[in-house]
């Protein structure tokens, strides 16, 4: 972390006045709190930097490797991002439809106008961020889109009707395991890819 750190400082105090950068980096540099992480964040926030996350699609980069990616914009140009950024989310898209995407992705950048939230993209104030104490994940700022999907048969489930109450991985430990007896539970990679997914097939839902 200390060289991701390193490398992004030195890309962004090395730019020129007009320059600009997009620079890949692991996910985890929106959310991980070690201190230089933390003060390479904070900087490009202070310093008015950063103007566009964009989350990359799952699997981008395999076989290659398979850590999920975000793309940093960080822009001394600033142009419509004075007061903050825009966060764009293609991690649910299909790798290859990535292409797409880069016609709108690059106009909501370059905007001179307001900008629309939408169910990919926010626009995020820099004094939000700084409230988060630097940290850019999305799950602070995106607003959740409500949606209906209907049902399509009478294989298909709600899964809030049976994940009520739900527990990460982590929380299942072996020497707790009993407390969380009779829980529905799902898997990870049963799930759709899509963020506004709220069906799933009812073969897919399992108990301990």
């Amino acid at each position: 972390s200390d060289v991701m750190s390193t490398a992004i400082f030195k890309i962004a105090t090395n730019l020129l006045n007009n320059g600009r950068a997009y620079v890949t980096v692991p996910i985890g540099f929106l959310f991980r709190q070690d201190k230089s992480v933390r003060e390479v964040r904070k900087y490009l926030i202070k310093e008015q930097l950063l103007t566009g996350i964009i989350t990359l699609p799952t699997g981008l980069f395999r076989p290659y490797s398979g850590v999920s990616t975000v793309l940093l914009v960080i822009d001394k140009q600033k142009g419509n991002y004075s007061k903050g950024l825009l966060h764009y989310d293609l991690s649910s898209i299909d790798p290859s439809d990535i292409l797409s995407h880069t016609e709108e992705i690059s106009n909501l950048l370059y905007s001179t106008g307001d900008i629309e939230n939408g169910e990919n993209h926010q626009f995020v104030n820099y004094i939000q961020i700084e409230q988060n104490q630097f940290r850019f994940d999305k799950t602070l700022y995106f607003q959740p889109i409500n949606s209906t999907i209907p049902f399509r048969n009478e294989n298909m489930v709600r899964v809030k009707s049976c994940l009520n109450n739900s527990f990460s991985g982590h929380s299942a430990k072996t020497t707790n395991l009993n407390d969380f007896e009779g829980i529905p539970y799902v898997q990870v990679s049963d799930l759709s890819a899509t963020r506004t997914i709220n069906e799933l097939d009812i073969f897919k839902v399992k108990r301990f």
